[in-house]
């Protein structure tokens, strides 16, 4: 049974047909950082958002941090060794100064931290990979957005609720593995933000009687998930260590 949760998105960097959104800000480094092999027994898995004065990373996997790190998600990844199946991380790291990080700035001392550590390296190859575009039905049932915080999603068992969004953004949520958990492309057309509020089966439970997502977003929104082939920028693993240097 899918248990109650508030789940909010920090705005995914990345593009599906124009590269992936490696940070852009000037550099950004933590000023100190502790990267250890989490204890065999760990079983909670967690990742501070951008924003917190401290950053920490529990029992988190080498997709997951790379994913943080560079603002994919799973399928776009590629050559990641067996043993990460099996070995996590946890992370607690500061940034320089008073001021937290951004999310740009958050990804990019990711990236730096994995590449000193870790000694990640990686390249970028564009692959025609399953997904989906998010196209027109029939006409949209679209509200709106009278304002919030752009692009945030509160979850919760019956479905999601977002107060201020876009189309492209929502496509970019929905690839998450609580929905679809494949590449979206938005193919909508649609500009403008809205107020979205979607029932809808959490984590395709079978025991859930309200409809998947495919169905509530033709039912409620008036959209529609068609299967279709999409060039992804994939990032591609070419060497990572299991275990971390000495912090």
């Amino acid at each position: 049974m899918y248990k109650p949760i508030k789940w909010i998105a920090a705005p995914l960097l990345l593009t599906l047909t124009a590269g992936l959104a490696f940070a852009q800000s000037p550099t950004s480094d933590f000023e100190v950082a502790s990267v250890k092999l989490s204890l065999p027994d760990a079983r909670f898995t967690s990742f501070s958002e951008a924003g917190a004065f401290t950053y920490t990373a529990t029992n988190a996997s080498l997709s997951g941090l790379i994913g943080k790190a560079f603002g994919v998600i799973d399928s776009q990844i590629v050559g990641l060794p067996k043993w990460q199946e099996t070995t996590h991380y946890d992370i607690v790291a500061k940034p320089p100064g008073d001021e937290p990080f951004n999310e740009a700035q958050l990804q990019q001392a990711l990236q730096q931290l994995l590449k000193d550590r870790l000694h990640l390296s990686t390249h970028l190859e564009t692959r025609q990979v399953k997904g989906y575009n998010l196209t027109v039905d029939r006409g949209t049932h679209l509200q709106p957005s009278k304002g919030g915080p752009i692009g945030r999603i509160i979850v919760d068992a019956d479905g999601f609720e977002a107060p201020n969004i876009t189309l492209p953004q929502l496509s970019q949520r929905l690839q998450s593995s609580l929905f679809v958990g494949e590449p979206i492309v938005d193919m909508t057309g649609i500009s403008g933000s809205f107020h979205i509020k979607l029932k809808c089966a959490m984590d395709a439970d079978p025991n859930s009687t309200l409809p998947s997502i495919f169905t509530a977003l033709q039912e409620q929104l008036g959209l529609k998930l068609v299967p279709k082939k999409v060039p992804v920028e994939t990032l591609v693993i070419d060497h990572v260590d299991k275990v971390p240097t000495d912090n």
